[in-house]
Parts: C-alpha cells; structure tokens; sequence
C-alpha cells in the first residue's frame, strides 16, 4: 500500500468538490483549525498540495511551512491572496 497524498484545505468551499480523492488522499482541515499554527507544525511537512481560493489564498508564510509542497489549487474566480512570486520561488507556477 503506498502512502497517500496529504492537502492542506485552506477554504472551506473547496471540500465540495474533492469526493473523487477520498480514500486516495488524507485531508487536513486548515480553515477550522483551533489552532492552526500548530496544525502547520505538525503535519508541513507531509503536505504536497494546498486547496484554496482567490480570497481565502496562499500565502509566503505558509508556503515556508510546506517544504514539500508541490501545487496550490484555487478554487473559483481569481488568485489575488495567493503569493506568486512564492509561488515562483518554489518553481511549480
């Protein structure tokens, strides 16, 4: 069995559309998270892809918590809160 895919959903709004990935993917839930600094320390490092939107975005800050990070996904109109240039630094844009 090989390990699966860990996301980090940023936007709520997302988690409509990821049905698909259930049983392939484990989900962690940013945008509800008490605390989601500890959230980030604890699981960074596993997650390869972020889920979220125009507004709720990706920021410099939490690109630097996701070593390994590998794609942002935005959902909806726009990608403004998302950090590009970090994005770029990171060469997967």
């Amino acid at each position: 069995m090989t390990e699966k895919d860990h996301l980090l959903l940023v936007s709520q709004n997302i988690e409509d559309h990821l049905d698909e990935f259930n049983g392939r993917c484990e989900f962690h839930h940013y945008y509800n998270a008490e605390d989601k600094e500890a959230l980030l320390q604890e699981v960074g490092e596993k997650i390869r892809v972020v889920g979220t939107n125009g507004h709720d975005g990706c920021s410099r800050e939490m690109m630097e918590k996701l070593p390994n990070l590998e794609m942002i996904g935005c959902y909806g109109v726009g990608y403004d809160a998302i950090d590009i240039d970090a994005a770029r630094e990171k060469v997967f844009v």
